[in-house]
């Protein structure tokens, strides 16, 4: 696949966004759910009140000084024709904002899905798999509406592009090159639109450093022990990646002090703010929810499509299954471990906050009323579904990347969802998006279907918000949304 190839796949989903984002300022043109915080404040910001600041809001304003740019362009342009004008400053000039967020979110996971290699045969297999990624329910969904998830995963995506781009010329160069200092220049713009990418920052921070010690010390990290048939443990290689890590730390600081200074002056932030949201904080605080992770697994091993029921792939999952608690006590003790922190997970750390339970115009307000929250074991029944799916995950990746890159993105993954008491699928963004970029070529069947249920979905959704609006406790007009 060529640049040109995704430009092409860009511009005709644009025109599709383009007819749907119409039918938005048709429908729904006043500011609903979260755009109600966003709205006034980029337009207070629009007035020229730099010191407006709305309490209940909880990120950077990142987003809102863009807005403020993007409406003044806007508002340049519309001086050189006389027809029918869109107000300063307004939600549809917002809107379009973030629309063009979502297109370049399309081109970039294109582009990211391009560095895999592909044969000439191949090119319309990345370009579907490419779109299956950007066809993401909750991708598609957010585009539309003035939130920052758009705008969010934009710049975390070309902070990650530029920084893979950047690799051999900083091994070269140093840290002073072109590419890096703008991917550095990303990330510090992903954090200002919203904090908790300062963890997807430590992610991409962490899988460079990953990079550049596995290619200088490749035969040492992954060296077989003596006599031993296959190749050394995880414990074993974490070991040795720390020890090389420790003993290349000043030239790893040199190499990297750029990405490094995105955390320090983050870290400044939150001992001087005292938490990592800037309002509301009472109704976020973090906690212990591993219960997300399971979530999280479940709904990632869904990008598999018919990959993840083959029988040939549910076969091998009984025999690993089978092999865990047959093949010695140390298995066993293992597997055991496994399943019983799975259990207390779901047991002792799933979270109902407060909000899930008070807003029936989520969907996830009627998952947790119809089906979790019905009998206390129901929560347990899903317990085989979340270990296939890890499995799945697991050996999906395995097949394109190393134990260290998933080893920083679990980690990533894991800091971005646990902390978080409130079940958001918006949060789910990111760590799909970037999980799905590192997996292994897909066959071309399963990757359409899969496309093809995300763009159904996404069809539905967007019909029940826009045409099934229902009157809310307060007589307000209310629409379900993810």
């Amino acid at each position: 696949m060529t640049s040109s190839s995704a430009v092409a796949a860009t511009a005709v989903v644009g025109a599709i966004y383009a007819a749907v984002a119409y039918l938005f300022h048709q429908r729904a043109p006043q500011a609903y759910m979260d755009e109600i915080f966003h709205l006034p404040q980029t337009q207070q910001y629009c007035q020229g009140h730099w010191d407006a600041w709305d309490p209940k809001i909880t990120t950077f304003p990142g987003l809102y000084v863009m807005g403020v740019g993007f409406a003044n362009v806007v508002n340049f342009l519309q001086t050189f024709q006389m027809s029918v004008k869109v107000p300063f400053c307004s939600l549809t000039v917002l809107r379009s904002l973030n629309l063009l967020f979502a297109l370049g979110n399309v081109y970039l996971i294109l582009l990211l899905r391009q560095m895999k290699e592909y044969s000439p045969q191949e090119r319309t297999n990345a370009i579907v798999h490419g779109l299956m990624i950007a066809f993401f329910p909750i991708n598609v969904f957010f585009g539309f509406m003035y939130y920052t998830d758009a705008a969010s995963l934009f710049f975390v995506l070309l902070m990650h592009l530029l920084s893979r781009q950047s690799q051999q010329q900083r091994l070269r160069h140093g840290s002073c090159t072109l590419k890096y200092l703008a991917s550095v220049l990303c990330g510090y713009i992903a954090v200002a639109v919203r904090q908790t990418n300062i963890l997807w920052v430590l992610f991409d921070l962490g899988t460079a450093i990953v990079y550049d010690l596995e290619l200088t010390h490749e035969k040492q990290l992954y060296a077989c022990p003596s006599g031993a048939e296959s190749g050394p443990s995880f414990g074993i290689v974490l070991l040795k990646f720390t020890t090389f890590a420790i003993k290349d730390a000043v030239h790893l600081v040199k190499l990297f002090w750029p990405s490094i200074s995105t955390v320090v002056v983050f870290a400044v932030f939150l001992v001087v703010n005292g938490a990592i949201t800037v309002g509301d904080t009472a109704n976020h605080v973090a906690g212990f929810h591993f219960a997300q992770l399971l979530y999280f697994m479940a709904l990632a091993a869904m990008g598999f499509g018919l990959v993840c029921v083959y029988p040939v792939r549910l076969a091998a999952f009984c025999r690993d299954l089978s092999a865990a608690v047959t093949s010695g006590v140390r298995p066993l003790v293992v597997s055991l471990a496994l399943l019983g922190g799975l259990v207390v997970a779901i047991e002792r750390f799933s979270v109902t906050h407060p909000f899930l339970l008070a807003d029936n115009r989520h969907y996830t307000f009627y998952l947790w009323q119809r089906f979790f929250l019905k009998h206390p074991l129901c929560k347990f029944s899903l317990l085989p579904v979340y270990m296939y799916a890890g499995w799945c995950l697991l050996k999906e990746l395995r097949k394109s990347t190393t134990a260290l890159w998933l080893a920083v993105f679990g980690l990533a993954t894991a800091l971005a969802l646990v902390p978080s008491p409130l079940v958001e699928p918006r949060y789910y963004l990111v760590p799909f998006t970037l999980l799905h970029l590192h997996t292994p070529k897909q066959p071309v069947v399963p990757l359409l279907l899969t496309a093809a249920t995300f763009v159904l979905v996404n069809a539905a959704t967007i019909y029940v918000f826009l045409y099934r609006p229902f009157e809310w406790v307060d007589g307000s007009t209310a629409r379900f949304m993810w």
